[in-house]
């Protein structure tokens, strides 16, 4: 139900909407799986180039609309305290990643019914569920925050209101950009990684489909198991510590990856084959292990330590998502253009150096709990 209030929270903070958008706006989440499921069942079904294209555009924009809504909606309800939940919530998305490379090697063109069987389900819970419990009741005050709202919060859920949470000033511009450039580049890079390191493998190096599979499988794997560390850890420790180090891990990462390739790409010219390899197949898979758990906390923790300095409005929020998903979709391409070490590479140097230039803002140590963080107010 709080998704539900959720999706008019942009409405809500520049105008009233009208009754028949809170009507249907309860609904938002499943006719959003709905569409990607139609498409879904479409795509290996036609070679129209139309259809494919639009269909190809419909998932990518239902995509956008779960994780966008459903990354804002654990910002809002968890606040400076966003941390766990992300992490939590990234783990779920990990651990999808590091399934889909083997889906589609057993299951082929079948894949695709696979998922969309996935996504009636999930739709088909939420709109049993929305029928269920009703459409939200005293929706504004909920997505508004305030006493009066936990008050109501807890009486329409059962559980006992939750205490009222101070109101924060707004995050400082300079580090709302930082943020931005911080997660385009970072997002460009583990975008590429994990989306091509399997053609990569499979291409460039040679390598057999089930050999170059576990190199994604690999990254994500530590992508998702790594949060066993980080997520007790983010109780303990500042959120832009944890981002600084994940960024130096990344950096040493990234590194050792494009010198790898290097000198295994130059065997392959040779004429070797993967048998030729099998030593620095396995410190590749290594390596890419530690790249995803460098990457591991970087989305969460940085939309944590933005969140330390004060609270994001509506429209601040969307553009961080924007840079967000623009540097999925620049990492969709962009290995196509230029070789996936080389973008790691330039991906790692990048977000070392903004969030290095910004140490005052994304320090290496700062008392957890602290009011303010300096110059957190110019």
């Amino acid at each position: 139900r709080k998704t539900c209030l959720w999706q008019h929270e942009v409405l809500a903070s520049r105008w009233d909407p009208p009754p028949w958008a809170v009507e249907l706006g309860g609904f938002g989440f499943a006719f959003a799986l709905m569409c990607k499921m139609s498409c879904e069942l479409l795509i290996p079904r036609t070679i129209v180039p139309a259809l494919l294209y639009s269909a190809y555009f419909m998932v990518g924009l239902a995509i956008a609309l779960l994780d966008t809504s459903a990354y804002v909606l654990v910002g809002r309800v968890h606040g400076k305290s966003c941390a766990r939940p992300m992490m939590l919530y990234c783990a779920a998305y990990g651990t999808g990643s590091m399934v889909a490379p083997w889906a589609v090697i057993m299951l082929s063109d079948r894949a695709w019914d696979f998922l969309a069987a996935v996504d009636c389900s999930v739709a088909l819970f939420l709109a049993i569920k929305r029928l269920s419990y009703g459409k939200p009741r005293d929706w504004k005050p909920k997505i508004r925050g305030g006493t009066a709202a936990g008050k109501t919060a807890a009486e329409d859920s059962g559980y006992p209101p939750a205490a009222s949470v101070p109101s924060l000033g707004r995050v400082p511009g300079r580090v709302l950009r930082a943020g931005m450039a911080f997660m385009y580049v970072a997002e460009s890079a583990e975008t590429s990684v994990s989306n091509w390191s399997f053609t990569y493998g499979a291409t460039e190096l040679a390598l057999p489909s089930e050999v170059a599979a576990f190199l994604p499988t690999a990254f994500y794997f530590s992508f998702t198991g790594t949060r066993a560390i980080v997520v007790p850890l983010s109780t303990r420790l500042p959120p832009s510590t944890i981002a600084q180090v994940g960024t130096l891990v990344t950096l040493i990462a990234a590194t050792l990856f494009y010198m790898l390739t290097s000198s295994m790409s130059a065997v392959v010219e040779a004429g070797g084959t993967h048998e030729d390899l099998r030593f620095q197949v396995k410190l590749l898979v290594s390596c890419l292990a530690l790249m995803g758990a460098g990457t591991c906390p970087l989305f969460a923790m940085i939309a944590a330590a933005m969140r330390q300095h004060g609270d994001l409005s509506a429209v601040e929020q969307g553009w961080y998502d924007t840079c967000t998903n623009l540097g999925m979709t620049t990492g969709m391409w962009l290995p196509g253009l230029v070789s996936l070490p080389k973008v790691e590479l330039a991906g790692a140097i990048g977000i070392f150096a903004i969030i290095n230039s910004h140490v005052r803002d994304f320090p290496w140590w700062q008392t957890q709990g602290a009011a303010e963080l300096p110059g957190s107010a110019l």
